[in-house]
């Protein structure tokens, strides 16, 4: 009887420690799952944020005349028109619509840049896409200096710009590659020029800068040109201009005299001839003295 009871008892502890652990085991894979599930919302709603959205206006497709139910822009209608136009549905991220404007998510800036150069068609009417909310005013702090940065390969990170703008004292706000404008429309073609939008400098920004192996040029709004004032004219002999932006007369080489050109100045003629005169009178004075001093001799000395 004590063995039945003792065996008993083991399997109720067995059977409860199983239990237990199942318990255990159910609670870390519910943790897990759950883990897992907040991870991918928070990747998610990271994808969505990260790439910023474009807008169309419902005006732009409607006009001023309030549509019909029947005639409203569905969510179903404008998800298939940027699968069938633009790029394959599962780019997208997300499609909102709050009082007649629409916001458009995608995965990637490349489908974002690539409708807002193309813009969008529909119901056979061309829509413009904005890359910002029309309905708000923005005053992006006019302060702002624009910098423009030349002579960097578009294999070179931007980082390395943006260090070195940094290093001359510059805050950089914003900075992006242009891209090329073909009949007013924005192509994906890269120019290769960097724009910086920074705060506003201390002092002007030299025109040469150094940004890892390549010698870029620097331009902005105010910014002097220190090597102005070395430059000379070969015209008017003047410095801080070239001879093709030379608004004066030219001034010779040789006598500084506006008019003429070295080639065509007579100054050195005329010195020429000044010198021809002085030597024949010095000639013509030497030659009137020996002949005064041979009449001497030829009188003191009778033959």
């Amino acid at each position: 009887m004590s063995n039945s009871a003792n065996n008993t008892n083991t399997t109720i502890e067995n059977s409860e420690v199983n239990q237990t652990n199942d318990k255990n085991n159910m609670a870390d894979t519910i943790e897990t799952y759950s883990s897992i599930l907040q991870k991918q919302n928070t990747k998610n709603n990271y994808d969505v944020e990260d790439v910023k959205p474009v807008f169309i206006l419902e005006t732009d497709l409607f006009g001023n005349t309030k549509p019909s139910r029947d005639q409203f822009l569905t969510h179903i209608e404008l998800y298939k028109t940027i699968d069938a136009t633009i790029c394959p549905a599962s780019h997208l991220k997300g499609l909102q619509r709050v009082r007649g404007l629409w916001r458009i998510y995608f995965d990637s800036d490349i489908d974002r840049e690539s409708l807002i150069t193309s813009g969008i068609t529909i119901r056979n009417k061309y829509i413009q896409v904005y890359s910002r909310n029309p309905r708000i005013i923005v005053n992006e702090r006019p302060t702002y200096l624009k910098v423009r940065v030349k002579n960097v390969p578009c294999s070179a990170e931007d980082g390395q710009i943006e260090r070195s703008l940094e290093y001359h004292g510059c805050e950089v706000i914003k900075m992006y590659r242009e891209r090329l404008r073909v009949d007013g429309l924005l192509s994906n073609c890269q120019t290769g020029d960097r724009i910086a939008m920074v705060a506003p400098l201390s002092k002007a920004l030299p025109r040469s800068v150094l940004i890892g192996k390549y010698r870029a040029t620097v331009i902005h709004q105010g910014q002097e040109n220190h090597n102005q004032a070395e430059i000379s004219c070969n015209k008017c002999l003047k410095k801080g201009h070239k001879f093709s932006q030379c608004p004066n007369d030219w001034v010779c080489l040789h006598c500084n005299k506006q008019g003429h050109r070295q080639a065509e100045c007579n100054s050195h003629l005329s010195e020429s001839d000044d010198t021809e005169d002085d030597n024949s009178d010095e000639d013509k004075s030497e030659t009137e003295d020996s002949g005064a001093d041979i009449t001497i001799n030829t009188a003191t000395n009778p033959q």
